[in-house]
């Protein structure tokens, strides 16, 4: 979308793509699981003889598949923190004044429809 609305409009409009801030819990939500996810991985790696010592199940099932589990559950809690993360917001913004939000709206605007919003607001 940014190289189509610099076609459109030359140097007259400047597109910035930022993300959006979440919320303060969802932020830390982030953050948890971020710290569970690389303390998994830490505990595939550095941990694997102590906890095989310590739990059968480990020791039979886990242990021996540890690159699996390690990959599996590392690309698992990664789905979820993108998840979490992302806020689906897409903010128009002309000359600082809000002219379009998928937030408030529910939908993306179409090319044509950003172009003639654009467009209203330039002249």
């Amino acid at each position: 979308m940014q190289q189509a609305i610099f076609n459109q409009f030359d140097e007259r409009v400047e597109v910035m793509g930022m993300p959006y801030p979440l919320g303060e819990g969802k932020e830390k939500l982030v953050q948890l699981l971020t710290i569970i996810q690389y303390g998994f991985i830490a505990g595939l790696i550095f941990f694997d003889k102590q906890i095989s010592e310590m739990n059968n199940f480990w020791r039979t099932n886990i242990s021996p598949s540890r690159l699996k589990y390690g990959f599996l559950g590392y690309i698992a809690i990664n789905f979820i923190i993108t998840q979490l993360s992302s806020s689906g917001a897409f903010e128009i913004f002309v000359n600082d004044q809000l002219v379009h939000s998928k937030i408030n709206s529910g939908q993306m605007p179409t090319m044509d429809t950003l172009f003639r919003i654009v467009r209203e607001r330039l002249q």
